[in-house]
């Protein structure tokens, strides 16, 4: 029974542990207001330390579960040994049940009798040799009685220690129970309330990035109606639609500083590729073009892209990279604009912008 407690308190202090753990995992991010106006590249950034958290949770609600599966072994041995206390009652009530039996019997007996059953039994003898036989017998009666009655009582007493520990054990396999559902269910509560709050940090990355797409839209709705003496310079470079909006500097054709920046700006490794048919928003795939794939951005979003003092802009038509940490797959064209071709990859920065 020690030995048993002790095993119960120790995987209960266990999971309150890892559920603390899981508790403080999920506050701390949930407790960082998010300030109006936050750039897109720091809800990103927050929405993928979510996630990465979201992931230790997980690792730690599976720790948490291993050690409860541990627990219910022990529950289960438990279980076990109640059973085989109420075997040991169960036997112990046949023997008082028999016994009982056993003491009416003589009882009836003696009542039947009469109190002077045994004396009369006794002083019938016919001679001295009688009379001790039936001595004796009264006298095993008597003793048989005597100990039948001590039985009965040393094995009341048994009974009674035998349901006081079925008892006990009983009350504890309920209370490691209910402990186990609850840490369980808390910690599958925090994860869930977890991975609601990557998803509303996704969400605030999308409605972000739409709402600089849709001012961009609006200042350049706003130029197309402007006087002629507004028109804007050209870039170089064309892309797969016949949309001249790619441009570079420093590594030779048009400028790419004839756009305006947004304040957006992240850094991160870039890649290229040159391989496909079509891109995710439907063109045609150019590896020659302007262009370049991103996860999130939408559609005709324009970026700057520099790559050791090398800039060009490039238009987002296409998902991707999905490996190794990557932000932002270039096509082969754009790539050779600024050094990347050679290189194959490269810390790069991209900044969102727009048309002047």
């Amino acid at each position: 029974m020690t030995k048993l407690i002790e095993q119960t308190n120790i995987m209960r202090k266990l999971a309150i542990i890892l559920t603390s753990i899981l508790v403080v995992n999920a506050l701390v991010p949930a407790l960082l207001p998010i300030a109006y106006g936050t750039s897109v590249q720091a809800l990103q950034q927050q929405a993928r330390d979510a996630s990465a958290r979201v992931s230790e949770m997980e690792q730690s609600l599976a720790t948490a579960m291993e050690a409860l599966e541990r627990a219910s072994e022990e529950l289960q041995r438990t279980e076990e040994e109640i059973a085989e206390t109420e075997s040991i009652a169960g036997q112990i009530e046949e023997d008082i049940a028999l016994n009982r039996e056993v003491l009416a019997t003589r009882a009836d007996f003696i009542y039947r009798a009469g109190p002077f059953a045994y004396f009369e039994m006794i002083f019938a003898a016919q001679n001295l040799s009688e009379f001790t036989s039936a001595l004796q017998i009264a006298d095993r009666l008597a003793s048989n009685d005597a100990q039948i009655l001590e039985e009965l009582q040393v094995q009341t007493v048994q009974l009674e220690n035998a349901l006081d520990e079925l008892s006990e054990l009983r009350s504890q396999q309920e209370a490691i129970e209910t402990a186990r559902r609850a840490d369980a269910n808390s910690a599958q509560r925090i994860l869930d309330e977890q991975k609601a709050y990557v998803n509303s940090l996704n969400s605030q990355v999308q409605e972000a990035l739409q709402r600089q797409q849709d001012e961009a839209n609006r200042q350049a709705a706003t130029r197309a109606a402007a006087p002629s003496g507004s028109n804007r310079p050209s870039g170089g470079g064309g892309d797969n639609s016949g949309d001249n909006s790619g441009g570079s500097s420093g590594g030779g054709g048009s400028s790419a500083g004839d756009y305006v920046a947004t304040g957006m700006t992240f850094t991160g490794i870039a890649s290229w590729y040159q391989v496909g048919t079509r891109t995710a928003n439907g063109e045609a795939f150019n590896p020659d073009a302007m262009t370049a794939a991103h996860q999130t951005l939408p559609f005709g979003t324009l970026v700057r892209v520099t790559f050791r003092g090398n800039s060009v802009v490039v238009r987002i038509n296409d998902r991707g990279p999905f490996t190794g940490g990557r932000i932002i797959d270039l096509s082969r064209g754009s790539a050779r604009a600024i050094g990347l071709y050679s290189a194959g990859i490269g810390t790069v920065t991209v900044e969102v912008v727009q048309r002047p």
